[in-house]
């Protein structure tokens, strides 16, 4: 059974038409509405060490956001749409999930390449040089702490 705080994050997402949304110990502590990684981006330079612990609510959960909640150590994630590779992020950081569809890879706004960010851990197993490359490329670096990479 996931936790009320990610019943409450998917419903709160829902209502809201929002892309992600994330709760903590009962409390709304981010909305997000815009596409790709720019809100979990945005939640982290906010929020830093708040995340541990929460449940988030994304409407696309490729290997990148998963490696961010892995990295931050989010409680329950729920994707609309989820990678296998997430799937893979999750599972091995002990996150519990859940999701509508899973597909192989998250794929790029037009449709027809991988996404970017995706992408570019594709390859990488592990969460904190996974992170360290995405926060560089989302401007997230030191944010919320120092990495200790």
């Amino acid at each position: 059974m996931l936790s009320k705080d990610l019943e409450a994050a998917k419903r709160i997402m829902r209502k809201e038409k929002a892309s992600l949304v994330i709760v903590k110990d009962g409390a709304l502590i981010y909305v997000g509405r815009r596409h790709g990684l720019l809100d979990l981006a945005e939640a982290v330079k906010l929020l830093g060490e708040a995340l541990r612990g929460s449940a988030v609510a994304d409407r696309v959960v490729g290997k990148a956001a998963a490696t961010v909640f892995a990295y931050w150590s989010f409680n329950s994630v729920y994707g609309g749409l989820m990678s296998i590779h997430a799937a893979k992020i999750l599972e091995k950081a002990g996150i519990a999930y859940e999701y509508d569809y899973m597909v192989p890879v998250i794929k790029g706004r037009k449709g027809e390449e991988i996404c970017p960010f995706e992408k570019l851990v594709l390859g990488l197993d592990d969460v904190e040089t996974a992170y360290r490359i995405l926060a560089r490329k989302l401007g997230i670096e030191g944010a919320g702490v120092e990495l200790s990479i």
